[in-house]
């Protein structure tokens, strides 16, 4: 047998080898593996021995390389938003207060109308006289007053006081029908620039004496709760000066005199 004959035996032997390991069946005849020289690697291959024949068949195995997955969790941190707040700060200027002056009775430009028993009259600046058993004021002609320092002014928190006759001689006066004035009546006070209008909520009859705590408490009491009030006096019962005859009245409406 030549060599060429002995290199294809090999060569077949060699592929029917291959087709064993390949398909997985046992070879019926022994082949002859010559160990050929292999050049050293970082990873030396492990092998395992089939013994289906007197020679044994080395297969060549090669490593389970595992790969490793390392999972970084990632930690997500929410900053919160931060609202700017920007105030806005709306300057008012509290209107002033609307009222009759002092100066603007002295003139004689301030009128009291009460429709419910037509009185029609300018209203008069009391003169107040100071006495031993406390302020008095000086008679009414007329017309009604008003009293100034002691009482509030027409269209400020607390008691404005207007008095006036009711009978004086045997002509009957400005506030000579005073008692018929019910819970509701209007009564005006008129200047050249504004109208007050005051509605009566109370009525009643005083004992002379008792006349300046009723005044004080209703005063404290009006101004507490921030209202203006009329209180119109008089003498009563008609024709004598025994007792008082007091009318309240509560601001409604203020406006223009036009």
């Amino acid at each position: 047998m030549n060599g060429r004959e002995i290199m294809s035996k090999i060569r077949s032997g060699l592929a029917f080898v291959v087709l064993v390991v390949l398909v997985g069946c046992t070879p019926a005849v022994p082949v002859l593996v010559r160990s050929m020289p292999t050049q050293a690697a970082s990873t030396t291959p492990s092998s395992t021995v089939v013994l289906s024949t007197p020679k044994p068949v080395v297969v060549p195995t090669f490593p389970v390389v595992t790969s490793t997955v390392s999972v970084i969790p990632t930690v997500t941190i929410s900053t919160p938003s931060i609202s700017t707040v920007t105030a806005t700060v709306m300057s008012t200027v509290a209107p002033s207060p609307i009222y009759i002056t002092k100066e603007e009775i002295r003139e004689g430009t301030v009128w009291l109308e009460i429709p419910k028993i037509r009185v029609k009259a300018p209203i008069e600046l009391a003169d107040v006289i100071y006495t031993k058993a406390g302020p008095s004021f000086d008679l009414p002609k007329e017309n009604p007053k008003w009293v100034p320092d002691w009482s509030s002014e027409i269209g400020l928190p607390g008691i404005a006081l207007i008095y006036g006759h009711r009978q004086w001689g045997p002509f009957p006066k400005v506030f000579t029908n005073l008692d018929d004035l019910k819970p509701k009546d209007k009564a005006i006070v008129i200047s050249t620039k504004n109208r007050f209008t005051y509605e009566v909520v109370e009525t009643m009859v005083v004992n002379p004496e008792d006349i300046w705590q009723v005044i004080f408490e209703h005063d404290q009491q009006a101004k507490k709760d921030g209202e203006s009030k009329l209180m119109l006096l008089t003498c009563t019962p008609w024709g004598t000066d025994w007792q008082r005859l007091v009318v309240f009245l509560t601001l409604e409406e203020v406006s223009d005199a036009s």
